[in-house]
């Protein structure tokens, strides 16, 4: 976690990918909130266009509020995923199918 937004999740990506499936879908973004021990906050580091930004770091100490975070991402970045990926997430490749159909 960074004071400007910047989030790092445990890896695995599971929250960016629920929430980019509500955009997909066409709900708008909303505020991210994210707890955290202090010791987990860092000065910088790099983050990829599908890393979900957040508005507000709780702390026991404190609350920050990140005034310009990075953009949320607007949906799936797809290129991004694996088969592995759609494997292990069976409604990511339900959803994918139903995509051309929901858009078009």
């Amino acid at each position: 976690m960074t004071h400007d937004g910047r989030r790092c999740g445990k890896g695995h990506g599971y929250g960016d990918l629920e929430y980019a499936l509500l955009r997909e879908s066409g709900h708008s973004a909303v505020p991210v909130a994210t707890t955290v021990h202090p010791l987990q906050i860092l000065e910088f580091f790099h983050v990829d266009a599908h890393d979900l930004p957040v508005h507000m770091i709780a702390t026991p100490e404190e609350i920050i509020w990140v005034d310009d975070p990075p953009p949320a991402p607007a949906g799936i970045d797809w290129d991004a995923l694996s088969s592995g990926d759609l494997e292990a997430m069976p409604v990511l490749e339900e959803f994918r199918q139903l995509t051309p159909i929901l858009f078009t």
